[in-house]
């Protein structure tokens, strides 16, 4: 007799957990407990963010033919659909998921993926890792016997790494080359450099020609003009950061001009500061990346600015339209 518990086993309950969380969102203690189960081993995390992917490309798309071989991107921000697809296959969820992943896994070893402006993708990698890709950014993905590879090409994305000593999940973004193992971190790209958090494990980031630097869970790092520079940040913060991954903006004392430039990277129509002495005041709360007019709204009410909403951007001090 062993405890040791297989990667099936580990699939299987993964799939409970995201039909048991399913059926009861709002559940605190669950999700307390689904906590809990993932923090005592670095493969149960993986899993089940790969279920719930699955679980969520079940009323997203027609299930694929069988020949078809191409991963496929989880659209974070779909629209409400009616519920009796689930319905239907809540008996069999684990085969469900399990079919699901079946289509990840063979997923072609070279792939590319983008998203427009104001769009969210978790993209399961198949061999339990997984990527979100936040709003206006593309990746490429190498997947090899040898190495796992990802080139960020343009904007943000987090991964969830999945343990595999013999295949090292390396990501590059510009002159910056980073090797992780059962991690999670961030990368976007920079006006000539690219950003780093980390909220779990150890991250090894380096640049051509110099020595790697670690960059552990609760840091920060930046590269500038040909050097790394680290600095602690917090969990609570790095969290916050990273709330775009559910479509979201986190503000906790953070400036007005911070705030509309997290905002204008979501969206089309545009936030304005009209009156820039409203630029360095602080804000707080949790909005929807993907509507800034209520976010204007509540600065409105917060910092008594007035508002002005046009077509294509929203005026933020700007008293009148004859203002303008």
């Amino acid at each position: 007799m062993t405890d040791i518990e297989t990667a099936a086993d580990i699939e299987a309950a993964a799939a409970s957990w995201v039909l048991r969380l399913d059926r009861s969102p709002n559940d605190a203690k669950l999700k307390a407990d689904l906590e809990a189960w993932m923090k005592d081993d670095n493969r149960r995390r993986g899993a089940f963010l790969q279920a719930e992917a699955a679980w969520a490309m079940l009323d997203q798309m027609p299930w694929p033919a069988r020949e078809e071989t191409l991963p496929h991107p989880v659209v974070i921000r779909a629209a409400e659909r009616p519920p009796h697809r689930r319905q239907v296959l809540l008996g069999g969820l684990g085969l469900a998921v399990a079919a699901g992943a079946g289509v990840w896994a063979l997923g072609r070893p070279d792939a590319s993926y983008a998203t427009v402006v104001g769009e969210i993708r978790k993209i399961p990698l198949g061999e339990g890792s997984v990527v979100a890709v936040n709003t206006d950014s593309q990746i490429s993905v190498s997947m090899r016997s040898a190495q796992r590879r990802i080139r960020l090409e343009s904007g943000e994305v987090w991964f969830q790494v999945a343990p595999d000593k013999d295949r090292p999940f390396v990501v590059e973004a510009g002159a910056l080359r980073l090797q992780a193992q059962a991690t999670a971190f961030s990368v976007r790209s920079l006006e000539g450099g690219a950003e780093i958090l980390v909220s779990e494990g150890v991250v090894s980031a380096s640049l051509r020609g110099l020595s790697p630097v670690s960059v552990a869970a609760g840091e920060k790092a930046v590269t500038t003009s040909g050097v790394i520079s680290v600095q602690a940040l917090g969990l609570e913060d790095i969290g916050r950061k990273l709330a775009w991954r559910e479509g979201n903006i986190d503000l906790a004392g953070d400036s007005l001009a911070y705030a509309v430039s997290q905002f204008n990277r979501h969206n089309q129509r545009q936030l304005v500061i009209s009156d820039h002495a409203l630029s360095a005041r602080k804000l707080y709360g949790v909005f929807h990346a993907n509507d800034p007019e209520a976010f204007a709204r509540a600065v409105e009410v917060s910092l008594g600015a007035p508002v002005f909403v046009r077509a294509d951007h929203i005026d933020i001090g700007r008293r009148s339209a004859l203002s303008s």
